[in-house]
């Protein structure tokens, strides 16, 4: 890249650390040198515009694309939940899929007691039960 730069006249003179004089330069501007004209990408215009969420969600559930508002069926990696969430998904999963269902992978499901597990309110420990009951 080259640069340049222009010495205005009449600066100051200084002196340098070893006490020899030296001139004192402004720079007046930096040049870049031009960028050669950019083409499109080798595949084309985009087909399908979509945000990292969307295309993670579309891989996963084997779509080309999907749409805010959108319900899919997706693969996910990992499905984590707690014990303020946790019992009332729970029984949304239930009334869906039966009182008998099971998770696909229990593996994959991930299950934290972070929020009521050190208290002595009842109502807050029956979330801590359900969570291991489910378990």
């Amino acid at each position: 890249m080259a640069a340049l730069l222009q010495q205005r006249p009449g600066l100051a003179q200084g002196k340098a650390h070893g006490g020899a004089s030296r001139q004192q330069v402004k720079v007046e501007a930096v040049v870049a040198p031009p960028s050669p004209a950019r083409s499109p990408a080798s595949t084309g215009t985009v087909k399908n515009p979509m945000t990292m969420t969307e295309k993670i969600l579309a891989n996963h559930s084997d779509n080309s694309l999907v749409v805010p508002g959108q319900n899919i069926w997706t693969r996910v990696d990992k499905l984590m939940t707690h014990d303020v969430c946790g019992p009332g998904t729970f029984g949304i999963f239930q009334k869906e899929f039966g009182e008998n269902a099971q998770v696909w992978d229990n593996e994959r499901v991930v299950l934290i007691p972070d929020h009521y597990i050190f208290t002595s309110d009842p109502r807050a420990n029956r979330n801590v039960d359900i969570l291991r009951d489910m378990a």
